[in-house]
């Protein structure tokens, strides 16, 4: 299993801003196995509005594929690690719930982006991921 760390978010400022309850309905909805948790009103500033975890269990004795994420305060910019196929599918999955607003994935590393648009495939963002080297 390769594991990858990366964010996707708008290229620069903007007031764009994902709706909370869509993305956690959507997130639900794509992944029914989620652990979702969202952050209470006195949460620190630097706490993200919601995180989840998915595992994709298949044999009890074996290490499932993973992801973990989480949605910036803003709702602007998600991280997101774990196993690359489930990273590439979240990071498709996420830039098509508002495909109208811009979004990058940026390498956790080294600071490269990748312009993601309607017409980016699984196999882009798999080349991409993959080119960030080994395991983060």
């Amino acid at each position: 299993m390769r594991i990858v760390h990366c964010l996707v978010g708008p290229p620069g400022a903007t007031s764009r801003h994902v709706d909370l309850d869509r993305f956690v309905t959507a997130l639900s909805t794509r992944w029914p196995t989620a652990d979702i948790a969202l952050s209470g009103p006195d949460a620190p500033e630097r706490f993200p509005s919601v995180t989840w975890s998915v595992r994709n269990w298949r044999d009890e004795d074996e290490i499932p594929p993973w992801l973990d994420g989480s949605l910036d305060r803003a709702r602007q910019t998600s991280s997101v690690r774990g196993d690359i196929e489930l990273v590439t599918k979240y990071v498709l999955w996420f830039q098509r719930l508002d495909p109208r607003n811009p979004l990058v994935l940026m390498a956790d590393q080294d600071g490269r982006t990748l312009p993601l648009r309607s017409t980016t495939t699984e196999e882009e963002v798999t080349d991409f991921l993959q080119s960030m080297g080994g395991s983060c």
